[in-house]
């Protein structure tokens, strides 16, 4: 597989995935939280500062526990020697600590019997980064075939004809009509059409209702004339129907396996969620590599 870290990278990533494992373990357990760090300076028996890639300590009862992580993030597989400048490392330090050996290509199998009789816990860690289909339905509600209905008796009363009505209202859409309701305070008849189809909302595509709306009061559509600038209206009437269009979107979810050779055990660990499965099966491993 192509190498997708840099070596800081890799060390990071590392360090990132214990954290989640040792966050999983002491919340099951009950125990305190841990810090993992990265890139830890540590002073050997022999003086000499050792450059520890992935490093967490705790303590329990007294005692001191320490474990060192060595991340490399190589083409090729560890070999027998490697292991063995690790483990001259671990002897340098004080206090006895863990050994853990981290490879994106794996070991030789020289490097597993050496790792084995040291004590040196081996894993690979490499990712599956399936790409999975999301599918966004998004509805819109449309609306057309907007009637008004004008008082008769107010026209009569300001003697409107039928033409002077449709000279008034020329121009005016259902986006842009305005209304002044009873209480004088002015109102988007787009908003009201809105709010009136809200039970249809949930229809199915393409079915037609028709909406009608009486108005109870003094109603009035503002016009566009200085001479008239409303006119009062009884009632309106529209027809809505839903369209809904459907959206693909293609995600990638950035999983990683961690695989301990020695102990044949699988861990699986989400870098969006930064959650961790420990030991999952091979049927489960599956699973998430086809179910993309």
């Amino acid at each position: 597989m192509a190498k997708n870290n840099t070596r800081k990278n890799y060390e990071e990533l590392v360090q990132e995935v214990y954290q989640a494992i040792l966050d999983y373990e002491n919340k099951e357990c009950g125990y305190q939280k841990i810090e993992v760090k990265h890139n830890v300076k540590l002073k050997g028996k022999s003086g000499v500062l050792h450059q520890i890639d992935v490093y967490w300590a705790f303590t329990l009862g007294g005692v001191k526990y320490e474990t060192l992580v060595e991340a490399k993030d190589w083409k090729n597989q560890v070999k027998m020697e490697q292991i063995n400048s690790f483990k001259s490392e671990l002897d340098d330090i004080p206090g006895f600590p863990k050994g853990v050996y981290v490879s994106r290509s794996g070991f030789q199998s020289g490097a597993i019997t050496t790792a084995e009789h040291h004590g040196i816990k081996l894993c690979v860690l490499d990712s599956e980064k399936p790409t999975i289909n999301i599918f966004i339905k998004e509805t819109t509600t449309f609306y057309d075939s907007l009637l008004i209905s004008i008082n008769e008796e107010w026209s009569k009363q300001n003697k409107l004809s039928d033409n002077d009505l449709e000279r008034l209202c020329y121009n005016i859409t259902q986006e842009s009509a305005v209304l002044l309701d009873p209480n004088k305070a002015y109102v988007q008849l787009y908003k009201l059409m809105c709010e009136d189809a809200t039970p249809f909302y949930n229809e199915k595509d393409n079915i037609r209702h028709t909406v009608e709306k009486k108005l109870y009061g003094d109603w009035f559509l503002m016009t566009n004339d200085i001479a008239i600038p409303k006119v009062k209206i009884e009632k309106y009437e529209f027809q809505c129907y839903n369209k809904s269009i459907r959206t693909k979107i293609e995600v990638t979810v950035p999983q990683y396996i961690i695989i301990d050779i020695l102990n044949k055990q699988k861990h699986l660990y989400n870098a969006a969620t930064k959650e961790v499965e420990l030991n999952i099966s091979e049927d489960n491993l599956a699973n998430i590599k086809t179910a993309f």
